[in-house]
């Protein structure tokens, strides 16, 4: 269905510089005028992702990642510039800005205005910003910055060891056969194992992240909030998992898209179209971006099945909303047994969805390690 029509043998392997390129394209755009020559631009920048997505083939995790980071700059760049107008509607509100940013439609002049919208650019979730996404609690203005380096220190290190023990046991065990050939329990094992790999990845690059620029003096620590939401508190829930739990990295532009749904088609706030369509339009911006990182990482199935995992998930909203209207209606509160029930939910119901996630990507994502690995030296030792 979703496949490219291209020969994945025949194409060049994604260009090492197109991501940087793309990133310099999106930043100075916001020196030209406002209005149709600004807006122009556009064409540069979808253009440069277009021929990465079709035209452009690699077998690596690498690539997969470089695909997913440049559509999701492109997203980016059609909230704030091509839906709004940054000069006017994006302002600091942290107090890290100065009482000019704090004022609507006060950005920089000149050359500095650069600066100031790359700053806005790569916060995905545009933290201290007038549009900064809920996320977990942060960091207070006076937080000790020894406290907060010592706690991503450890987070660093246990990230560390999930992403290197997840990766060691990949690399062993994954199948040479066909996936769906495995018995159930094993295609969830795998499922699950990719799932603790890529969770420890983003936390392990976040902490690093955070960890050089509070002590390099470029960031606060309120600047860093945390990534990912208690799974222990909110997991009980599909929903909650995508909204609380999970990374919020993609959800302005995802929720933006919804929001420009509702709009356009009119539907009323509240109502059932408006709920859902939201739900539904985010979730397919996540399914194109995804989709696209396995295309140009040459998964076997196109990227099929990551855009059908993708879009299958506000299933489980719907689901889990009408369970809970029922309950509702009959007079049953929240309590331990009935998150204990959702909680249960939660893991069948990834368990099953999952395996299509992870199912074709590519034997060489499994592999090869993305960080020098302690498990394999120790393994080593041990075998000799």
């Amino acid at each position: 269905m979703i496949k490219s029509v291209f020969n994945s043998e025949d194409l060049p392997p994604p260009p090492p510089w197109i991501q940087a390129v793309l990133s310099i394209l999106c930043i100075v755009t916001i020196l030209l005028p406002a209005g149709p020559i600004r807006l122009s631009s556009g064409g540069l920048i979808l253009g440069s992702v277009l021929y990465l997505v079709f035209c452009t083939r690699q077998q690596t995790s690498d690539a997969y990642i470089m695909a997913n980071s440049c559509v999701s700059m492109l997203y980016r760049w059609l909230d704030l510039v091509a839906i709004h107008n940054p000069e006017k509607d994006l302002w600091r509100v942290s107090s890290k800005a100065t009482p000019e940013d704090k004022v609507k439609g006060s950005a920089p002049k000149g050359i500095m205005k650069s600066r100031w919208f790359s700053a806005l650019s790569f916060s995905p979730r545009a933290v201290g910003w007038n549009i900064q996404v809920r996320s977990p609690p942060g960091p207070s203005d006076d937080y000790p910055r020894t406290k907060f380096l010592r706690e991503h220190l450890r987070r660093v290190v246990v990230a560390y060891l999930g992403l290197d023990i997840t990766t060691y046991i990949s690399a062993q065990l994954w199948p040479s056969s066909s996936f769906f050939d495995l018995p159930m329990y094993a295609q969830v094992f795998h499922a699950w194992v990719q799932v603790f790999k890529a969770y420890h990845g983003i936390e392990f690059a976040y902490s690093v992240g955070a960890v050089l620029t509070v002590t390099l003096g470029i960031c606060k620590p309120k600047d860093w909030p945390p990534i990912s939401g208690s799974f222990r508190r909110d997991g009980w829930s599909v929903r909650r998992m995508w909204g609380e739990c999970w990374h919020q990295m993609v959800r302005r532009p995802c929720s933006e898209a919804g929001r420009l749904t509702v709009k356009l088609f009119g539907f009323r706030k509240g109502s059932f179209m408006s709920r859902y369509s939201q739900v539904w339009v985010a979730f397919l911006a996540s399914a194109v971006m995804h989709h696209s990182g396995a295309m140009v990482a040459a998964y076997e199935d196109g990227g099929f099945w990551q855009a059908a995992y993708f879009m299958v998930q506000p299933v489980a909203y719907m689901m889990e909303d009408f369970v809970m209207f029922l309950g509702r209606r009959a007079g049953i509160e929240a309590s331990g047994w009935t998150r204990a029930i959702g909680r249960l939910w939660v893991f069948l119901w990834f368990s099953v969805t999952m395996r299509f996630m992870v199912a074709n990507q590519p034997l060489s994502f499994v592999q090869t390690a993305s960080i020098p690995s302690l498990t394999e030296y120790v393994a080593n030792i041990a075998h000799f």
